[in-house]
């Protein structure tokens, strides 16, 4: 079918459309796919860092915890205290993370596409992301926080 075209072009490397679109833009999925997999690493170690350090918090306040349930705190008071805790973690790290994507918008800019390196709409998106992370690690310490029986904690020595 092709040598009706012309019999003396020699067709060696026929190739499908689709497949040269395909590998054209092997570079551009190769840099998305790595940069997915360090955004997905770098939430999994900020839950982990959160969850840390709220876990040692409570521990580290477990009498005062005692105390406060044994002076008629609720439950919804002591996981209120341990929210806003990490509310504030969650904001200084939004903060510091918001002023370094301003720093860091000239290096990235070629790696965007579609996209503006201070697009409020993406950034809106990665707040909430984090805000959502930082939600669900924040979950686990606050049910031990919750639970602690004030004459266990006030009987423990620190």
């Amino acid at each position: 079918m092709l040598a009706a075209l012309d019999r003396v072009l020699p067709f060696t490397e026929i190739e499908v459309m689709s497949d040269e679109i395909h590998a054209s833009a092997a570079g551009e999925r190769l840099t998305a796919a790595l940069a997915s997999m360090f955004g997905a690493l770098a939430a999994l170690m900020a839950a982990i860092g959160i969850y840390g350090l709220l876990a040692y918090a409570v521990a580290q306040r477990r009498r005062e915890i005692g105390i406060r349930m044994a002076l008629v705190a609720r439950p919804a008071d002591i996981g209120e205290m341990i929210g806003r805790q990490a509310l504030v973690i969650v904001a200084i790290g939004v903060a510091l993370g918001l002023l370094a994507t301003l720093f860091a918008a000239p290096l990235i800019h070629s790696l965007l596409y579609g996209v503006g390196p201070s697009d409020p709409l993406s950034l809106t998106m990665a707040v909430l992301f984090v805000v959502m992370v930082a939600a669900f690690a924040t979950v686990i310490p606050l049910g031990p926080a919750t639970r602690i029986e004030p004459a266990v904690a006030l009987r423990q020595d620190n």
